[in-house]
Order: C-alpha cells, then sequence, then structure tokens
C-alpha cells in the first residue's frame, strides 16, 4: 500500500479533508496521511473552539510532521492561491530533502521556481491531478 503525505494549508484543512474521503474511496489501495487529521492532535479541536490560535502550537508538531512524512511514499502538497502557507512550502522542501517524490497542486504559483525546482509533477487543479492518476496510477 502507498502511503501519500497530503501538505495543505490550515485554512484549507476542512475542504481537503473532504476530498482525502472521497479519494481513498475510489484508491483503497492507498493510504493518504492528513498531518490535521491523522496523527494524533487534540490541538486542532482546541483552535477550532477558539481556545487556542495555531501560532501557540509546540514544535513538536513540526517533528511529529516531518516524521509521518519521512516514511511515506509521496507527498500531495496544496498551495494556496493567496499567500502560500509557511508550513506546506516547508513540507515540499523537506520532502524533496527526504527524496520522497513531490507532486503540487497550485494554481497561482504553478511556475514559480522554488515549485518548478522541488516537484516531479505540478497541476493547476484537483481534477488535473485526478485526470493524471487515473491515468499515470503512480
Amino acid at each position: 500500500m502507498k502511503r501519500i503525505y497530503l501538505a495543505h494549508p490550515f485554512e484549507e484543512r476542512r475542504r481537503i479533508r473532504e476530498w482525502e474521503k472521497n479519494f481513498e474511496r475510489e484508491n483503497p489501495h492507498l493510504e493518504l496521511f492528513n498531518p490535521f487529521y491523522d496523527a494524533d492532535r487534540t490541538d486542532i479541536d482546541a483552535i477550532d473552539r477558539g481556545e487556542k490560535t495555531r501560532y501557540e502550537l509546540s514544535v513538536d508538531v513540526v517533528k511529529r510532521d516531518l516524521s509521518n512524512l519521512a516514511v511515506s511514499d509521496w507527498a500531495l502538497a496544496f498551495v494556496s492561491d493567496g499567500v502560500p502557507s509557511i508550513g506546506t512550502i516547508m513540507e515540499i522542501v523537506y520532502a524533496h530533502i527526504f527524496r520522497i517524490p513531490v507532486a503540487v497542486i497550485a494554481k497561482k504559483e504553478y511556475n514559480h521556481p522554488w515549485i518548478v525546482q522541488h516537484a516531479i509533477v505540478r497541476f493547476k487543479s484537483i481534477e488535473e491531478f485526478e485526470s493524471w492518476w487515473r491515468e499515470a496510477r503512480w
């Protein structure tokens, strides 16, 4: 079973989670690892309840995310059209350093030289990625 680490902005976590559930149903041979939901993260609930902000998180979150990324076969990164997420960009770079193939979905930042350098394949939409997936099956 292939494990794909999903790197994405905090603000898009719910949307990505819904997409992830559907994609996993269509591809039961894959394990999609979502660092906001598949790790033991009680901090997300506290943030959603307004008890904490995401900037109050411990650096242990980074260590945990990197250890989960390091044991993945692929990374799929969703780069926001707004201000790109620092965490997502760092996960792209670390995946590259760990020699883990990175696929990036980025509309606005599609041709950014850092994205071009670190991604082995790039898409401008989730639909474009899904179409490629059906044909290529990495």
